[in-house]
C-alpha cells in the first residue's frame, strides 16, 4: 500500500467502514495472487465482494492442491482394489467420495481428505452387487499395513463377514503391496551404495 500513501489508504478504509475487513482483504489479496499495483484490485468498490472473492481463490487453489494429492494417492494405491465372497474394497479417490461417505454412513470420514493424501488411506467397503452404495469405512496406514478404523454406519463395528474379508484383504493383497515396496525400498538403499 505504500505505493498508494498513508492518506488515500486512508480515506479508502473511512469510505469502508471497517480497517480491519479492509486488512484482511489485502492480505488475502496478496495470498491469493492478486495485483495490487492495479487501482481497482487495491480499493475494490465493493471491498466485502472482494474479500469473498480472495478467499474463494485462496480455498480454490487449496482445494486443487489436495485435489492433485488425491490424484498422485489413486494411483499408488490403485492395486489394492480386491474382491471376494461378495465384497469389495476400493481407494478414495477424491474428497467428494470422502464427504459423501460420511453422510451416507453418518460418520466424520468427510473430514479425512489430509491424512488420506498423507497415508493413512481411506477405503469403501462395498456389497459387490451394490459397489455405488456405501457399506464399511476403512482407513490403512500404508506405511505399515496396518488397519487404523474399520467403521459402518453410525461407527457400528464390523461384523464378522466384514472382518474375515478384511483379514483376506491385509493377507493377500497389502502385506504382499507393503513387502515389495520394502524390497523396492532396500534395492534402491543398496544400489545407491
Amino acid at each position: 500500500m505504500q505505493k498508494y500513501g498513508i492518506v488515500r489508504t486512508w480515506n479508502y478504509i473511512k469510505k469502508q467502514g471497517s480497517s480491519r475487513l479492509c486488512l484482511d482483504y489485502w492480505t488475502d489479496a496478496v495470498s491469493a495472487g492478486f495485483d495490487l499495483d492495479d487501482d481497482a484490485v487495491a480499493f475494490p468498490r465493493d471491498v466485502k465482494a472482494a474479500q469473498a472473492r480472495a478467499t474463494a481463490a485462496i480455498k480454490y487453489e487449496t482445494k486443487k492442491e489436495l485435489r492433485e494429492k488425491f490424484k498422485k494417492m489413486a494411483e499408488k494405491i490403485s492395486c489394492l482394489r480386491y474382491e471376494k465372497n461378495g465384497l469389495l474394497i476400493i481407494p478414495a479417490e477424491n474428497e467428494n467420495q470422502l464427504i459423501a461417505e460420511g453422510k451416507f454412513l453418518h460418520h466424520c470420514v468427510g473430514g479425512y481428505g489430509k491424512e488420506h493424501c498423507g497415508g493413512n488411506c481411506i477405503f469403501f467397503i462395498r456389497r459387490a452387487d451394490a459397489p455405488d452404495v456405501p457399506f464399511y469405512t476403512l482407513q490403512l496406514d500404508t506405511h505399515t499395513g496396518k488397519v487404523i478404523q474399520n467403521r459402518g454406519e453410525k461407527n457400528c463395528a464390523r461384523t464378522a463377514a466384514v472382518q474375515a474379508f478384511e483379514n483376506a484383504w491385509l493377507r493377500e493383497v497389502v502385506r504382499p503391496w507393503i513387502l515389495n515396496k520394502q524390497k523396492a525400498t532396500k534395492n534402491f538403499a543398496a544400489s545407491a551404495a
